[in-house]
């Protein structure tokens, strides 16, 4: 219901996936790639590998401004005037139905939740005690919707709300009374779907759009759209869409680096037949940057991340498809890119068979766990760092899950037997089990995908770790959340059963919210439930 529509999108999240009943085997996704094997990744420099994919220009697309987006009337989504009998109920958790939550930086959850009359879906406020905010629920009036959430900077809310079937998406803003301020929302025309907003340091809101074929194209078979036939969008909060926005070119995902650049990542892609990915990069006034946009030949999957700092990094499979409990690829690359579109020098590095997908640490080194379950550790020049890496710490085959990043700057390797927290170094500092009746994964039976870790660690601002734990019996797995303190040892209080089947991450106050069958719920840091 939300913009995770992309089996990519998996890969990059911070959700936790989750328990109750009998779960079924999740759809193998590329979102966890493997890391290099040893051979492939031992030396500073890479293998010469046939034709190794560098970023190159692109004839096509290019560009340019389009027409300042019509305000719609607000009337669209506005907030319910005197309705007797609230559609939503929120008294407290669970909040049923809803889904998707954001949190704003003074602890309001938002989330998107199924109504009880003919709205079928409305926007909530929340407080830390499950209740709703003045002003809220905001009501969705179309039946068929597609949304996407991000929290301003003020105690605002941004929504991207689409309608696929009518090629009709608009980009709202709400105040934090669930107000719709004048000149809002914004219509976007002739699109199916966007990206959730992007917020900006600066407060400048951003989002990304594509207009999708009815299924795959006859001819190519490509799910993806052309990206210039979508759009993007900047907008100031007070006075809306930003001069020299948006630019007719749409695609599944941005970032914003700290000069104020905007990355839109665009990827047409078969899962198996071979497609690009193409990265467009804007200046704050929607001009194309000079050397922009660039392509890379993944043929599998392709994404881009930003490493603290704001350099670019591209990473792609190369020979992948799909098998039976997984995924499989040839050769994963990474590579970082100037500002100029150019790889920069000492890249791309690559590593044999499927590895994970990269994280980064604050001072730009970039971890990945290898198919031959080694963890890696890449300075900004592309050079194994010293100590590294680490060996048999990680998920292997097709079990490869990245490392994780902890607010500290260590490092957490997992696999479906366990935990191991890295220092940078990459020295051990603790390991942690769930035993022989546990395990890190939701996969039953002896399928090749029985060892990958599909759930995400989520950290608390002071370092805790929140790791779900798979407890088997003869024929269903229930979850519990375990919460691991700096030292691995299982805090008071935990583990706590899992109500639900995502712990959808920490508020700012430590409050850990899970989504699951009946509804969100929060805990507290001591694992009781949240009033």
């Amino acid at each position: 219901m939300n913009a995770k529509r992309r089996a990519a999108s998996l890969l990059l999240g911070v959700l936790l996936a989750a328990c109750v009943g009998t779960p079924t085997a999740p759809t193998p996704a590329p979102a966890s790639p493997a890391a290099p094997s040893p051979s492939a990744e031992a030396t500073s420099s890479p293998k010469p590998a046939p034709a190794t994919p560098t970023a190159t220009p692109t004839a096509n697309p290019t560009p340019g401004p389009t027409p300042t987006p019509t305000p719609v009337p607000p009337a669209t989504a506005a907030p319910p005037t005197g309705s007797p009998t609230p559609p939503v109920s929120a008294h407290g958790w669970p909040v049923a139905g809803a889904t998707d939550p954001v949190f704003g930086r003074d602890g309001t959850v938002y989330a998107v939740v199924r109504t009880r009359d003919e709205t079928p879906y409305a926007i909530v406020a929340l407080d830390g005690g499950g209740h709703l905010k003045p002003g809220w629920p905001v009501r969705l009036s179309a039946p068929e919707t597609s949304v996407g959430l991000a929290a301003g900077r003020d105690g605002s809310l941004y929504a991207t709300i689409c309608e696929p079937s009518a090629a009709r998406c608009r980009l709202h803003h709400f105040t934090a009374d669930g107000r719709v301020p004048r000149g809002w929302p914004l219509s976007l025309p002739g699109v199916t779907g966007c990206s959730a907003p992007l917020v900006g340091s600066d407060g400048t809101v951003y989002a990304t759009c594509v207009a999708r074929p009815d299924g795959p194209d006859p001819d190519t078979g490509l799910t993806g759209a052309d990206p210039t036939t979508g759009l993007t969008i900047a907008a100031d909060p007070v006075s809306g869409a930003r001069a020299g926005w948006p630019v007719r070119y749409g695609g599944d995902a941005l970032a914003i680096a700290p000069d104020g650049t905007l990355y839109v990542n665009a990827w047409q892609s078969n899962w198996e037949g071979g497609a690009p990915m193409t990265v467009a990069a804007f200046a704050p006034d929607g001009t194309l940057r000079s050397g922009w946009p660039r392509s890379w030949p993944a043929d599998a999957f392709a994404s881009v991340r930003l490493a603290p700092g704001g350099t670019l990094y591209a990473w792609w499979y190369e020979g992948g498809g799909g098998m039976e409990g997984g995924f499989m690829a040839r050769r994963t690359f990474y590579a970082a890119i100037g500002t100029d579109g150019r790889t920069l020098p000492g890249w791309p590095r690559s590593s044999i068979g499927l590895a994970s997908s990269p994280e980064f640490g604050a001072d730009g080194t970039l971890y990945y766990d290898a198919e031959s379950g080694d963890v890696y550790a890449r300075d900004r020049k592309g050079a194994v760092k010293p100590g590294w890496p680490v060996r048999g710490v990680g998920g292997s085959d097709l079990a490869v899950s990245p490392p994780y990043v902890s607010p500290d700057g260590s490092i957490l390797a997992l696999d479906a037997h366990g935990v191991t927290m890295l220092n940078p170094s990459g020295k051990p500092i603790w390991s942690w089990g769930p035993g022989r009746s546990g395990s890190l994964t939701s996969c039953l039976g002896a399928t090749p995908c029985a060892e990958r870790v599909d759930d995400p660690p989520v950290f608390a601002p002071d370092g805790t770790a929140y790791v779900l734990v798979w407890v088997a019996d003869a024929e269903s797995r229930d979850a519990e959340i375990v919460a691991l303190d700096r030292h691995g040892d299982v805090k008071p209080g935990w583990p706590q059963p899992c109500r639900g089947w995502a712990v959808a991450g920490v508020g700012p106050d430590g409050r850990v919210y899970v989504v699951g069958s009946k509804g969100l719920y929060a805990l507290l840091p001591d694992g009781t439930l949240a009033k």
